[in-house]
């Protein structure tokens, strides 16, 4: 007699079940990987698809490349976004 015949219905769909979310999560990641090196190939061949416009000019110029900038525009990407959150904190 064959193993799997041996199984009940129920761990057989569910074995099937894993194994197509391990097949989605794969495809899922080669698509991601692919999409990616895409975009990079078109962005070192043509830099002028990927320049900032005009109106971005301004807030770039915040941006010196010193540590401190990257530290300073981390510390902003974390907290404006959870401020709306403190009030609900307790203790603050």
């Amino acid at each position: 007699m064959h193993p799997r015949k041996n199984r009940p219905r129920a761990a057989r769909r569910r074995a099937r079940r894993r194994a197509l979310g391990r097949r989605r999560g794969v495809l899922l990641g080669l698509s991601a990987a692919l999409a990616a090196v895409g975009l990079a190939a078109l962005a070192v061949t043509r830099p002028g698809l990927s320049a900032a416009p005009e109106r971005a000019l301004p807030p770039r110029r915040l941006q010196s490349g010193h540590i401190g900038d990257y530290v300073a525009w981390l510390l902003v990407g974390t907290v404006v976004p959870a401020a709306p959150a403190l009030p609900g904190l307790p203790g603050l």
